[in-house]
């Protein structure tokens, strides 16, 4: 079974380059029988890469922020049930703490499918945004560790979603001369972080776009993340892992899926998983 549950659209995502209907009809020809709309919805975020501005939940959007229309998105994803019914409400939210307390029940009107949890931003801005940005002034070691405490930070805050994001996010544009994570170094981190993830039943991504940006940039392919994260995660009790290609252009639907979905296999998980209305769908790797 093919699942996508992260990918956007142009029409409410800003660095999406596919229409819905793009991504409906590749779909549909790839033969994929689930897919999770999830634009981006990130509050005080701008497109220039700054997250200084704080206003409150609700108000219509500024020049350039990442949020739009909730009834428009809603009723643009259920029209576009009539052409593809595997199609899902999803929607990634771009963290931010002072936010917390407020996200769950602004959302919840909509009746999301899934939500994402997201870390795009830390210290004022984007993670990619920017080469110089201010995080990269610490070590390696340093950086990445306030990164893993952002996401538990995120993952026992109020904030109520189903799937944790790309927690690699970073390692594609952090500027170190090896910007991998592995587990090794970074131990104490993932095992609190995961241990919070499974205490939440709140799933694990694994995020092939990570690995397509980095196989289109050097022409290798990386493989998934450490797989030391993963059979750690396994170790502790974890079985909710999504598997999101986080397709923003026609091409980027089903890349690399069913080499991640044969590796999964062999790190001893038997099941993807996906959401609707809230609850884990499990389907077969």
């Amino acid at each position: 079974m093919l699942v996508e549950t992260h990918c956007h659209s142009a029409a409410f995502s800003p660095d999406a380059r596919q229409t819905l209907e793009e991504l409906i009809a590749g779909a549909q020809a790839r033969g994929f029988e689930a897919l999770v709309l999830t634009d981006h919805y990130d509050k005080n975020y701008f497109s220039d890469g700054s997250t200084d501005q704080v206003t409150p939940l609700g108000q219509p959007p500024e020049a350039g922020e990442w949020i739009f229309d909730l009834d428009l998105y809603a009723d643009t994803v259920r029209r576009a049930r009539a052409d593809f019914p595997g199609l899902l409400l999803g929607i990634e939210i771009g963290y931010r703490p002072e936010l917390a307390e407020a996200l769950t029940p602004f959302l919840a009107p909509y009746g999301f499918d899934q939500v994402l949890g997201s870390i795009h931003a830390i210290m004022g801005q984007d993670l990619g945004a920017r080469r110089d940005h201010p995080l990269y002034d610490l070590p390696k070691q340093a950086a990445y560790e306030r990164v893993l405490e952002a996401h538990l930070d995120m993952v026992t805050s109020a904030f109520r979603f189903q799937v944790m994001t790309h927690f690699d996010y970073l390692t594609r544009y952090a500027p170190y001369p090896d910007p991998s994570i592995t587990y090794a170094p970074f131990a104490d981190h993932f095992d609190t972080l995961f241990k919070a993830l499974i205490e939440r039943d709140i799933a694990l991504e694994i995020n092939l776009r990570t690995r397509y940006k980095s196989f289109d940039q050097t022409g290798r392919d990386p493989g998934l993340c450490d797989p030391a994260i993963l059979r750690r995660y396994r170790d502790l009790g974890g079985e909710l892992i999504t598997l999101a290609g986080d397709a923003h252009q026609p091409a980027d639907l089903g890349r690399f899926m069913p080499e991640a979905k044969a590796e999964l296999k062999a790190l001893g998980f038997q099941s993807g998983y996906y959401f609707k209305a809230g609850q884990p769908i499990r389907y077969a790797l």
